[in-house]
């Protein structure tokens, strides 16, 4: 059996996406705090792109978390699948060994309900 994915991009994905609610924060502070507006692009700029981009990356860890786990439950099933489908098989197979050595045998089955 595969083994279970790893938490580590769900974690990981949850701390981008506070940090980039915190760079975002931080920018638009120290924008507020300047006087000119010249001096409150670069904030903004850094801030906003930083923090969107971490937004972006915390989304894309989550996603390739929820894929694994989805992934790896569709395998898990698919498994229970094919043994369960191995058991009914195996019992088929007895089930006609026994019908077959019942017929060569030379005894007759009683249809008789």
């Amino acid at each position: 059996m595969d083994q279970r994915p790893s938490w580590l991009p769900l974690v990981t994905g949850i701390l981008l996406i506070a940090s980039g609610w915190a760079v975002i924060y931080l920018g638009w502070q120290r924008a507020a705090a300047q006087k000119l507006e010249v001096g409150q692009l670069p904030y903004i700029v850094s801030g906003g792109f930083g923090g969107l981009g971490l937004l972006l990356l915390g989304a894309a860890a989550i996603l390739m978390q929820v894929i694994l786990h989805t992934s790896y439950k569709e395998r898990q099933a698919l498994h229970d699948v094919a043994a369960k489908l191995e058991r009914a098989a195996g019992a088929a197979r007895a089930r006609d060994d026994d019908t077959e050595e019942s017929g060569s045998r030379g005894g007759r089955r009683n249809s008789s309900r």
